[in-house]
């Protein structure tokens, strides 16, 4: 009789906290629109939203992904938002329907949420938009493996194909998927990786001159301050500093890990006299670029 009530008591306490969750839920996903409308993000050090996410509010990449989807997707589409503010729909649901859901066909789309199991969702959008049927992922499966799995066009496999084709006729040995993407990997980083250029550079010239570093890097026109291009020299000397990461140091000492979308920063600003010199420029992503400015 006691154990009775106790699992009574746990189950009503359970539903509670469950409904507390929901709402936390609901509320959250409109805070996370009004932050990315703003760009709050940045005013926190963060490069963007996911990063906000799991950096500022320790939410698992999971799960912060989930959010943010149905956070974008539910400014296009508000209903996404009342139904899981009602408690109609879960945002793990919520997720599986962004990539096909439209102001067009959220009818339709939100009832198959709200009545069907996440299995027969995951059917439906597959249906719908097969490419979702494979997602990208990358696991360890040893301490030197990982497994890769990742949905390709036809065109690019027969484009692999004929990759593996050459590259046998090449190392006249067989070769898998595996040796054809890293062939290909290796050509590519050799032709556009700024600090293999970088490397390449120095090793036919030499290091950079500072009296080529130095020279001004703006002009005065009547009205206006034309600022020259960076020498191709200091690009490579800064990627090769820096090695084509951001150089953003948190305020707890831990240095940004982003390393696309990254710019050239002046320290001190052209505007108020900033030069060329290499000790004058920086590498930093795009947000914390914004950031400094």
């Amino acid at each position: 009789m006691k154990s009775d009530l106790r699992i009574r008591a746990l189950d009503e306490k359970a539903i509670q906290v469950a409904k507390v969750h929901r709402n936390c839920e609901a509320e959250l996903i409109g805070i996370l629109q009004d932050i990315d409308k703003l760009r709050g993000y940045l005013h926190f050090e963060s490069t963007s939203l996911h990063d906000y996410a799991i950096r500022r509010l320790k939410i698992s990449e999971a799960t912060a992904c989930n959010l943010i989807a149905v956070a974008r997707k539910a400014l296009e589409v508000p209903e996404l938002k009342v139904a899981i503010e009602a408690g109609e729909l879960s945002v793990s649901k919520a997720r599986k329907i962004t990539p096909v859901l439209t102001v067009e066909n959220k009818a339709a789309w939100l009832e198959i949420a709200k009545t069907k199991t996440s299995r027969e969702i995951e059917k439906a959008v597959a249906t719908e938009k097969p490419e979702t049927l494979i997602v990208e992922t990358a696991k360890y499966r040893a301490s030197d493996r990982i497994e890769l799995k990742v949905g390709v066009s036809e065109e690019f496999f027969r484009k692999l194909e004929r990759i593996k084709d050459l590259e046998a006729q090449r190392t006249s040995k067989a070769v898998n998927i595996e040796a054809a993407l890293l062939a290909m990997a290796e050509l590519y980083l050799e032709k556009c990786d700024p600090v293999m250029k970088a490397e390449r550079a120095e090793r036919r010239k030499g290091t950079v001159k500072t009296d080529f570093v130095t020279r001004a890097c703006a002009r005065s026109v009547p009205g206006q301050t034309i600022r020259a291009p960076l020498p191709s020299a200091v690009k490579h000397a800064v990627a090769l500093r820096d090695l084509r990461r951001c150089t953003y140091k948190y305020r707890d000492g831990n240095r940004c890990e982003c390393t696309r979308w990254l710019d050239v920063h002046h320290v001190v600003p052209v505007t108020r006299g900033g030069s060329n010199e290499i000790a004058n420029l920086t590498t930093l992503c795009s947000s914390h670029h914004r950031l400094m400015h």
